[in-house]
């Protein structure tokens, strides 16, 4: 086993068991695992959207996801593709939520436009 494989297994074993820990309430554990789950956060987020301001927002509502969610986590199961997943998602809120916002913007301005022709040409 190389060097970068046991490290990320140690780093599962001891993500994981903060996780159940801090299930049980122990507040010191689940700090831990939110100092070490931040920059692993925030690497996820921003190699989806990049330097976007929004990505700090993102991340918040990631951790926020996960503080809520965290009675959810089976401690059998790693919690990487747990949290993957629910960085995943709110990457794709986002997207959309961006989209929708787009898209309401387009349709203002070819009113807007379209008003305008209308005015001119009447």
């Amino acid at each position: 086993m190389g060097a970068e494989t046991q490290k990320r297994e140690d780093r599962a074993e001891r993500w994981r068991a903060w996780m159940a820990a801090s299930q049980q309430g122990d507040a010191d554990a689940y700090q831990r695992l939110l100092t070490e789950l931040l920059p692993f956060v925030t690497g996820l987020v921003r190699g989806r959207v990049g330097d976007d301001p929004a990505a700090e927002d993102i991340v918040q509502e990631v951790l926020l996801s996960i503080h809520t969610a965290r009675h959810t986590y089976r401690s059998e199961r790693p919690l990487e593709p747990w949290v993957r997943t629910i960085a995943r998602n709110a990457v794709i809120d986002w997207i959309r939520k961006r989209a929708r916002a787009r898209g309401r913007s387009a349709a203002r301005s070819g009113a807007c436009s379209s008003q305008a022709h209308h005015q001119v040409n009447g």
